[in-house]
């Protein structure tokens, strides 16, 4: 079939396989009229803005032709600009994108062979840039998505060692209060602080449904984050890292760990989640890079959350730090009868059955009290948990102190024959990944 034969519909299915394709698409545009007047709902369906005078290109076509507007649907904007200043780059005026609805803001870029920290800022300068970004956000950025049609804005700073610049507690929640949003994403955080209730909009309920915090580097008093729970009182899905004060600490390669400076305490921390008792569906909590000095006494209570079906959780929340002990054993009465899936992370402080696992998964061998907690889990399932269809217990990786640091894996652990019984009984899908043999 010749091109100009084509019904649209077809070129339309062809183009699509192409929208993020921006060099093909313009030389699409350039076989024939026909295509040249398809093309432009592909190609300014997602703008990418990581050059000063982006901006003023994008302004100039919509001057010529203001009907391309209606056709973007996502806006990208990330900031090359050493001193962060990422938030001059993003369109006023947004709401003239009626079809607008995701905005990503990336800011705090490495240039290529650059090292970019904030000690390279005079404290001046960073009082500069402090009071300039909240000023943005207060102000101007907040009122230009406002008014616009975005319901997804997603929020990523690329820190340092030394935060330069902060999203503060008063930011996440005035950006909830975007009427519309429904998913918020912000990662790279450092210390969040107190909500200042003076820059609020009193009137103003969210209805965000998803919330993703953390991904990094973060600080925050538990009671400064269950203020914020309590503006996101529809929220179906909240993932985030622990909440707690903390310090960064040191670097493994390709990542750092944060050193925190209290104990773990289930119970503030189900106070934070308190507020979403009715609405949360989804909870995906990471502690990975946290150092925990250890656990207070206290459940991680969410039995009573109505509609939770999915916890995804670090081992501290529910246990104390190292091999099985008495609390594993009330790990049922703490979890919600509409929870489906549940799985749980050991940090390299813990372990699922003892410290000691023979480097052969096939026939693993537990010291056999070590396995009681988790018999007696899957014999609770079907009168506390009867949806319950998916366990995952998970060691993580372990650095060997050695000369040269070397990974230690994970493997699957083969269940003994009484204890894959118990959770087929239940019909409960049981997954168990364990460190090999640290000798």
């Amino acid at each position: 079939m010749a091109l100009a034969t084509m019904p649209d519909d077809i070129l339309i299915e062809i183009l699509s396989c192409c929208h993020s394709e921006n060099r093909i698409l313009k030389n699409l545009a350039l076989v024939s009229h026909r295509l040249s007047l398809l093309v432009p709902t592909f190609l300014f369906r997602h703008i990418s803005i990581t050059l000063p005078d982006t901006p003023y290109q994008l302004e100039r076509c919509l001057r010529e032709n203001p009907d391309l507007a209606r056709h973007i649907r996502s806006l990208t904007v990330v900031s090359l600009d050493e001193q962060l200043r990422f938030w001059r780059l993003l369109p006023t005026n947004l709401s003239r994108f009626r079809n607008l609805r995701t905005v990503e803001l990336n800011g705090g870029w490495r240039k290529p062979g650059h090292q970019h920290s904030a000690a390279d800022l005079s404290n001046r300068q960073i009082s500069e840039l402090e009071r300039e970004f909240l000023s943005a956000f207060n102000d101007e950025l907040i009122e230009n998505l406002r008014h616009s049609s975005v319901n997804n804005i997603r929020f990523n700073r690329f820190s340092s060692n030394r935060a330069v610049i902060n999203v503060t507690s008063t930011i996440i929640v005035r950006l909830l209060q975007i009427e519309g949003l429904r998913n918020l994403s912000l990662t790279g955080l450092s210390e969040l602080g107190d909500i200042d209730v003076s820059m609020l909009s009193t009137n103003l309920v969210s209805h965000t449904e998803n919330l993703q915090l953390g991904s990094g580097y973060w600080s925050i008093d538990p009671m400064h984050m269950k203020s914020i729970m309590a503006y996101a009182p529809s929220l179906k899905s909240l993932t985030s890292f622990l909440p707690g004060l903390s310090e960064l600490t040191f670097r493994l390669p390709h990542h750092f760990i944060t050193n925190m400076l209290q104990p773990f305490d289930g119970g503030a921390l189900s106070s934070v989640l308190a507020p979403l008792k009715v609405s949360l569906e989804v909870l995906d909590l990471s502690g990975v890079i946290q150092h925990w000095p250890g656990r207070q006494p206290g459940p991680f209570d969410l039995s009573d959350f109505e509609k939770l079906r999915r916890i995804v959780a670090p081992s501290i929340c529910f246990f104390q730090l190292g091999p099985p002990q008495i609390d594993r054993y009330e790990l049922h009465n703490q979890l919600p009868a509409s929870l489906e899936e549940l799985s749980i992370t050991f940090s390299s402080e813990t372990s699922i059955f003892t410290n000691d696992l023979s480097a052969d998964p096939s026939h693993t061998i537990t010291v056999p009290q070590s396995l009681d907690w988790l018999m007696q889990f899957a014999m609770k399932v079907l009168d506390h948990l009867p949806n319950l269809r998916s366990v995952q217990l998970r060691e993580t990786r372990r650095f060997k102190r050695t000369r040269r640091q070397t990974k230690v894996e994970v493997v699957p652990w083969i269940a003994p024959a009484k204890v894959q019984e118990a959770f087929d009984g239940a019909k409960v899908k049981l997954e168990v990944l364990v460190r090999q043999n640290m000798a």
